[in-house]
């Protein structure tokens, strides 16, 4: 699902936690019936799967352990 253009820009341990935190939002967000739990979950997960955030791009922000030393 990650296309190749997507350049990773958040770091390891930010993306387990995007992940993690993630997957509960949507779960509860299932559960309760919530769009915005759901929604923000998702974004989380695409987040951490992928280590591209559209928000750090446009900041010209990179966390990752190659963009941190640059």
């Amino acid at each position: 699902m990650a296309s190749s253009s997507l350049k990773t820009n958040v770091g390891d341990v930010e993306r387990a936690v995007c992940l993690v935190v993630g997957a509960l939002l949507f779960l509860k967000g299932l559960l309760s019936r919530r769009a915005f739990k759901t929604g923000l979950g998702g974004l989380l997960i695409y987040r951490g799967f992928t280590g591209n955030c559209k928000c750090y791009e446009a900041l010209g922000i990179d966390t990752t352990s190659e963009g941190a030393k640059s």
